[in-house]
């Protein structure tokens, strides 16, 4: 396989998004273990048009860099149907995705569902900005395609 053949760059992982129970608990943990660093925390939330795939949610979000690697905490938060409660009652705490800012996303995700992949979802919350989660297998592992930068 050449780097032209590449869907995605390996050499440019954004940050690893963890689902939590609870944000703050899981800051002041993490703090605790790392030294207190800045994290940045925000509440997020998309519903109607702004969900192309899947179901509409409310998160707390926390984030803060590790070297030139973001950490990416998410709690839902009345959202039983969404992607990361889902994936919590299955799984419970932890890892959820390695995200990956990429310039053309329809691009790469047309080329990850090539290879197999299956969009979880799909998220529009203002005009050009974008994100999708794609579960890939072999691995089970889910990916978060961006085209855009977080505020961590």
């Amino acid at each position: 396989m050449t780097a032209n053949d590449r869907v995605l760059d390996p050499a440019v992982p954004v940050h690893i998004g963890m689902v939590v129970r609870d944000v703050e608990q899981s800051v002041r943990f993490l703090s605790s273990i790392w030294g207190p660093g800045t994290w940045t925390t925000f509440e997020y939330g998309a519903s109607g048009e702004q969900v192309r795939f899947g179901t509409p949610f409310q998160l707390k979000i926390a984030g803060t860099r590790m070297g030139p690697l973001g950490i990416e905490l998410i709690q839902p938060v009345e959202s039983p149907d969404s992607v990361w409660a889902r994936y919590m009652e299955k799984h419970g705490e932890g890892m959820h995705h390695i995200a990956f800012k990429v310039n053309d996303l329809e691009k790469t995700v047309s080329g990850l569902k090539e290879r197999g992949g299956k969009v979880l979802a799909a998220v529009s919350p203002v005009p050009g900005m974008n994100w999708c989660y794609i579960e890939v297998t072999p691995g089970g592992i889910i990916l978060e395609i961006m085209n855009f930068d977080l505020p961590f």
